[in-house]
């Protein structure tokens, strides 16, 4: 329950504008309901998956909902892959600042 509980206390704090999620995973399963629900929340979210495909098909889903997401390739067990998503979402956030 204490689980549910911080969950729920992550709900209710205000968002700040222009807020970036990564969801390792977020092509199926639990991983994709939570880029739903952080997509939900308003938060631009990236879809990571190992095989880009099936990240691009869950983030298409999702903007069919109305919600504002993108796959990027992301093997959590290749060190390459976390340096080209990092290189992405650094650029993300530098573009949303200027």
């Amino acid at each position: 329950m204490r689980f549910l509980n911080e969950a729920l206390l992550f709900i209710w704090f205000p968002m700040k504008a222009n807020q970036i999620a990564l969801v390792t995973g977020g092509n199926r399963g639990l991983g994709l309901q939570t880029a739903r629900e952080l997509a939900r929340l308003g938060i631009r979210t990236i879809v990571g998956a190992r095989d880009l495909e099936k990240g691009a098909y869950a983030a298409a889903l999702l903007e069919t909902e109305g919600l504002d997401a993108e796959a990027v390739h992301l093997d959590v067990a290749d060190p390459l892959t976390h340096t080209e998503v990092y290189s992405y979402l650094e650029s993300l956030t530098a573009s949303s600042t200027s």
